[in-house]
Parts: C-alpha cells; structure tokens; sequence
C-alpha cells in the first residue's frame, strides 16, 4: 500500500492496511512516523516528494521479499495497539 502524503490527520487507513499485514509505503511524517517504525513495520520515505525516491521506495518493497514480510510482520505488530478487541 502505497500512500505518501503531505499533511495527514490520524490515517485510519494506515493502520487498517498495517492489520491486514500490508507492506506500507508512505511518508516519513506525524503521525504514520509515531506508529509506524521506518524498514521494521513501514517504508517510510524522508523525500516523499521525489518522485524517484518513491519508486525506489516501491521497488525495494516489491523486490526484496525479505524486506516485504519483515515490514509486513512488523505492521501487523503496529496495528496490535489499536484493535478494539482489547
């Protein structure tokens, strides 16, 4: 799931696709910065508004399986805090 943004609100969408075990790429900013932790739960990207620096983002996610099911392990984990169940 790829979502970079500028400015963002809570983002239930993150950690809706973090749940889910998605592998997150998305902008190095509060609050994904605050529950999400960069190349453990998320690809976090510092130079979110270069375009390159997301398609790298993106190919190293698509690319590196291991990298792909460490983040996504880890976002599931992130996601842990938040479920209503608790």
């Amino acid at each position: 799931m790829c979502t970079p943004s500028r400015s963002e609100g809570f983002g239930i969408v993150f950690i809706e696709a973090a749940a889910c075990g998605a592998p997150i790429v998305t902008s190095d900013i509060p609050p994904m910065n605050e529950y999400l932790t960069a190349d453990e739960s998320a690809c976090l990207v510092r130079d979110f508004e270069n375009p390159e620096a997301l398609a790298q983002a993106i190919r190293r996610v698509c690319e590196n399986a291991g990298y792909r099911k460490k983040i996504s392990e880890g976002a599931i984990r992130a996601a842990e805090p938040f479920d209503q169940k608790s």
